[in-house]
């Protein structure tokens, strides 16, 4: 997987939270969907901001984590009564690419949830 590999499915994988917020009422899910979608945003404009290579196997293994969770996303998003499952899974996401971001070196200050 490629920088620009891992920047698009970070960015499919808001577009698939902010999309679950759309069906969902306010309330304990929704605010978690919502911090999901601002870290998800939050980490991806740090790794834009960031030139890297995927040059350790650490990385490498790291980028194909995210491949595999997202993948676990795919598997239940739009299956009945796999919503929490779902919702764990895309948890499970933001902390790979943290995992990424701290791999790479990049400072994770500054992600403020649930203004």
């Amino acid at each position: 997987m490629t920088r620009q590999e891992i920047i698009n499915l970070i960015g499919d994988v808001i577009y698939d939270v902010n999309s679950l917020m759309t069906e969902q009422d306010r309330g304990p899910d929704w605010n978690r969907l919502e911090d999901v979608s601002e870290s998800l945003y939050f980490y991806q404009r740090k790794l834009i901001k960031n030139s890297f290579e995927l040059n350790t196997d650490k990385l490498r293994g790291l980028a194909k984590e995210l491949g595999e969770v997202n993948k676990e996303i795919q598997g239940t998003i739009d299956k009945v009564g796999k919503f929490s499952e779902t919702l764990d899974t895309m948890a499970k996401f933001v902390g790979v690419v943290e995992n990424l971001l701290q791999a790479l070196g990049v400072a994770l200050a500054g992600l403020v949830l649930g203004k």
